[in-house]
């Protein structure tokens, strides 16, 4: 399962995408942003923030259970990542 907030459509009604296939190829579209991609935890669990010249991109969160990713959770809406603290990024 997916969800990404980009701040494309009202908070709140992003859509959910369910499927291995169908995840796989929306997470590609984020794949520009990889070079400035670092672990992170988010929420307490195994994730990545992107950040470039000092200005975070995007926060991507992940959730595995029994050794596989049953689920993702971007933010990209610029608004809304403005307002994260993030901290310890060295």
């Amino acid at each position: 399962m997916l969800r990404a907030d980009t701040g494309e459509i009202p908070a709140g009604a992003s859509p959910v995408v369910r499927g291995a296939e169908t995840v796989a190829g929306r997470v590609l579209g984020f794949a520009r942003l990889a070079r400035f991609a670092n672990p992170a935890l988010v929420n307490g669990t195994a994730g990545v923030v992107a950040i470039s010249d000092g200005q975070l991109l995007s926060v991507l969160g992940v959730t595995v259970r029994q050794g596989m990713i049953v689920e993702i959770d971007i933010l990209a809406d610029r608004d809304r990542l403005a307002g994260l603290v993030v901290e310890n990024l060295d």
